[in-house]
């Protein structure tokens, strides 16, 4: 994968922010790679281009009405397990070296006074940064992240955390540095009817929303479509509760039971295709594509792959017809993925080591995620991109 460094990275990404855009730094800069042109796949195994270089779709893992193409790259499968670059915000909760807590008044100790910094932790100075990101998103509110673990800690689009003073979703991808406090995250309310709590901290049993909640946060980018998304899901399952929270489906007996099947089903084929080497899928429901996650390597892609896979299947479990849909088929998968490769984007949301694009497609829209990458310098590499189909989330 091409890398530039941070000077050309942000004046690159500052506008139309795709492969062409990050080639052509990188030229400049002079860590040009050779890419071939794209290439339109029309069955299993053809090749295509994307901005994380060539990728391949494997065959096709049904159930039900649910669909999954995994995707993998050229490069071989290691003969070790790769460490993890990034603890994800799920594992670092859940091992108690990451928290959350709000950002507003309710982030305050019991006198009253700031919460103290952690020792040897540092607080970046980011608040043009949060300045921006309030005026892209005035209805997004902001999380203070403390990083303790020696990684850096990756919060995936669509990452819910209950607790606070409402339960949130973070409104982007965001990388929080190793060993810091406070890092602010935009995030969306996804609980209409709760404004306050018990405590400021949110709590460790975080999901990853359904793509029709993603898709509301991510390009829609508007608190009440967020809200009705949430609303859509747990009156589906029965879940729904005076405050509206989107955390009801996390205990819900109804969408547990729906979500069964279809990991039971899934879990193992996606990862015994291509052992070592996916990189992304592609989801489609009831015979069409509602969604496409590629992620910057296969250890990252495993990291999220559970929490991906879940929320797909209650999404699917939510859209499930009578009759047996055809599965999408890999002409129309390669199409929609030989599509996103250049597509072109929009400067969204940039952070101290993010930079998000929205892209625009003829039948969809996704984001686009840059992220410093490397210990030594500053440079930007692809971290993630996701892309949904809003007439198949919302019509099916």
């Amino acid at each position: 994968m091409a890398q530039v460094s941070s000077k050309v990275a942000r004046a690159g990404l500052a506008g139309v922010v795709g492969l062409a855009v990050v080639i052509a730094a990188a030229q400049r800069a002079g860590h040009h790679r050779a890419i071939p042109d794209a290439q339109i796949v029309v069955q299993d195994g053809a090749v295509l281009q994307s901005g994380f270089g060539r990728l391949h779709l494997a065959p096709a893992v049904s159930y039900a009405n649910l669909t999954v193409y995994p995707v993998y790259g050229d490069a071989p499968a290691p003969a070790r397990p790769v460490p993890a670059e990034y603890v994800t915000l799920a594992e670092g909760m859940d091992r108690g070296s990451v928290t959350a807590r709000e950002s507003d008044s309710g982030c305050v100790n019991g006198n009253g006074s700031a919460p103290a910094t952690p020792q040897g932790l540092t607080v970046p100075d980011d608040s043009a940064t949060n300045a921006e990101q309030g005026r892209e998103h005035r209805d997004a509110n902001m999380l203070l992240v403390t990083n303790t673990a020696p990684q850096p800690t990756y919060v995936p689009d669509g990452q819910v955390v209950p607790g606070g003073g409402q339960d949130r979703g973070a409104a982007s991808d965001t990388i929080v540095p190793a060993r810091s406090a406070q890092v602010g995250v935009a995030a969306f309310c996804v609980e209409r009817h709760r404004s306050q709590g018990l405590s400021a901290d949110f709590r460790k049993n975080v999901v990853l929303a359904i793509p029709s909640v993603r898709y509301a946060m991510q390009v829609v980018g508007e608190q009440g479509p967020v809200w009705d998304a949430v609303g859509t899901a747990t009156r589906h399952f029965g879940a729904a509760t005076p405050t509206g929270t989107y955390a009801a489906l996390i205990q819900n007996r109804s969408a547990q039971q729906a979500v069964l099947p279809y990991t039971d089903a899934l879990t193992v084929p996606i990862q015994a295709a291509t052992p070592g080497r996916i990189v992304g899928v592609v989801a489609a429901i009831n015979g069409r594509i509602v969604c496409t996650d590629l992620y910057k390597n296969p250890t990252l892609f495993n990291q999220m792959w559970p929490a991906l896979l879940r929320s797909y299947a209650l999404q699917a479990a939510m859209q499930l017809a009578s009759g047996r849909p055809a599965p999408v088929n890999a002409e129309a998968a390669g199409r929609w993925l030989a599509s996103l490769d250049g597509a072109p984007g929009t400067p969204s949301r940039e952070a101290d080591l993010t930079r998000v694009a929205r892209v625009t497609l003829p039948t969809g829209a996704g984001i686009r995620t840059a992220a410093v990458s490397g210990t030594r310098g500053r440079h930007m590499a692809l971290l993630h991109e996701a892309f949904w189909t809003p007439a198949a989330l919302l019509t099916n």
